[in-house]
């Protein structure tokens, strides 16, 4: 397929010793690896920011990027790495990305990828999103699969979808790793074209890791080839880049009925 050597992961935790991903430069160095013998020529690198154990500020993780880059190129490893940060929507969060705190994909303040609860929607948490697309800023929702709101109640991702807000599925996700019940409604959203963008949220070099082959085939699988495409590629690539992001249209989007457990709305 086309898409094999031409993979952008829009959300992964390589940068070492910075949060829970890599532990230190030799397990970053065996995920850029790993990345690379998958297919991916790009990472945009988003540690943890506010969520209650690391902070992470902009200047540190352009620095941080900066470096590692260095070190992958001076191993020859064929690899681009850029900013971004993965913020825990909080009450501070719009307060850090107006100032300039909080870093935005690729540092261009246009984007930003926002954590949920796995088990809640917080009281306020609609309003600081609101806030933050008030900003001028692009929402994009990390793996809203995980969060249990929002897969029990999909007319709220109708609701943000029409906002214009985005979302982002895990690899592992659509590829079944973690159960039927996730793998289903990362299916059933897709059908509905409500997805941008599907990334790895790696944190090792095995596991949780950089190899994104398993849940881009599965939607290719379900969908086309140019679906996985858009949603490995294309759309990441405009992250880096700053062009607008593309809504899955409809000739992509083929349903096809293997058992899937469907939601009528």
């Amino acid at each position: 397929m086309s898409w094999n050597n031409n993979i952008i992961d829009c959300h992964c935790h390589m940068l070492p010793g910075i949060d829970d991903g890599a532990g230190d430069i030799k397990q970053a160095m065996d995920m850029a690896c790993v990345a690379v013998d998958s297919g991916v020529t790009d990472i945009l690198l988003t540690p943890h920011h506010n969520d209650g154990m690391y902070c992470n500020i902009r200047e540190d993780i352009v620095s941080a990027v900066e470096a590692f880059q260095l070190v992958i190129k001076n191993a020859n490893i064929k690899l681009r790495v850029h900013p971004g940060s993965e913020c825990h929507v909080t009450p501070e969060l719009p307060e850090h990305l107006q100032s300039g705190i909080a870093c935005t994909y690729a540092n261009r303040k246009q984007a930003v990828l926002l954590e949920l609860p796995k088990h809640s929607l917080p009281t306020g948490t609609e309003a600081i999103i609101e806030q933050i697309a008030y900003l001028g800023l692009m929402p994009v929702i990390a793996h809203p699969e995980r969060n249990a709101v929002l897969c029990n109640e999909p007319a709220q991702m109708q609701d943000w979808y029409e906002r214009g807000w985005k979302f982002q599925l895990t690899n592992q996700s659509c590829a079944g790793t973690f159960g039927d019940a996730i793998q289903d409604t990362c299916h059933d959203w897709l059908s509905r074209g409500w997805i941008h963008f599907i990334a790895s949220d790696a944190h090792r070099s095995n596991g949780r890791s950089p190899d994104m082959r398993e849940g881009i085939e599965q939607i290719a699988k379900w969908f086309s080839e140019e679906t996985a495409v858009l949603l490995s590629r294309d759309n990441p690539g405009r992250l880096i880049t700053g062009e607008p992001i593309v809504d899955m249209p409809p000739s992509h989007v083929r349903r096809k009925r293997r058992g899937f457990r469907f939601w009528r709305g």
